[in-house]
């Protein structure tokens, strides 16, 4: 399933599908009741956001959906995946801090010379990050905040960048937590997603 996307972000948020309508509900009360943005529920697919990639930079109208996969291994959490290059960092931050909860968003490439990260943030503001990305030709690799129970930290005092972080550690973590993301199931659901969409950029 992954092998379909070339770069794409999604992340598992420590919340359940209700809390978060909750929240959202909340937090976007003024907006939905003006008509700017739009909360509703249907069946999850990823190609209603992108095909193989997302589009840059924050432009276009931005859409997040919520859901449970078919498999994991704590059902009471929520994956969610938006057709943000970021994957919505900044949605799920505000999530965590409202739910008292924590947040991992996983940037996942499949090209060659494309970026590879994680982020945790919690409600507290603890925040652990681990990245590669090519700039200006060179490789960098970049970690800050407390390493995590699920990491590996023999991977990253290897001596080539690339085989430090890349994105068949990111898939190990993944299934270390519990994630098989490279499994159909993790991106169907059996129930409908939770979706919020951005209707109009331009409406004050």
């Amino acid at each position: 399933m992954v092998k379909k996307f070339r770069y794409f972000s999604f992340s598992y948020i420590y919340l359940s599908i209700n809390e978060i309508e909750s929240i959202l509900a909340s937090l976007y009360r003024e907006k939905i009741s003006a008509h700017k943005y739009l909360m509703y529920k249907n069946k999850f697919n990823t190609d209603l956001f992108y095909i193989e990639t997302p589009l840059k930079g924050g432009r276009h109208l931005w859409k997040a959906a919520f859901y449970t996969p078919k498999i994991i291994n704590k059902p009471d959490n929520v994956v969610m995946f938006t057709n943000l290059e970021d994957g919505g960092i900044t949605l799920a931050n505000r999530i965590a801090i409202e739910g008292k909860s924590s947040h991992i968003t996983f940037s996942v490439s499949n090209i060659d010379e494309g970026k590879n990260s994680f982020t945790y943030r919690d409600y507290q503001r603890q925040e652990r990050v681990v990245m590669t990305l090519k700039d200006n030709g060179k490789w960098i690799f970049f970690e800050r905040g407390s390493k995590l129970w699920f990491e590996n930290e023999l991977f990253y005092k290897k001596r080539k960048i690339t085989e430090r972080f890349n994105s068949k550690i990111l898939l190990e973590y993944c299934n270390t937590i519990g994630l098989d993301i490279i499994n159909i199931d993790f991106w169907e659901s059996n129930n409908d997603a939770l979706f919020l969409e951005e209707l109009d950029k331009n409406r004050d």
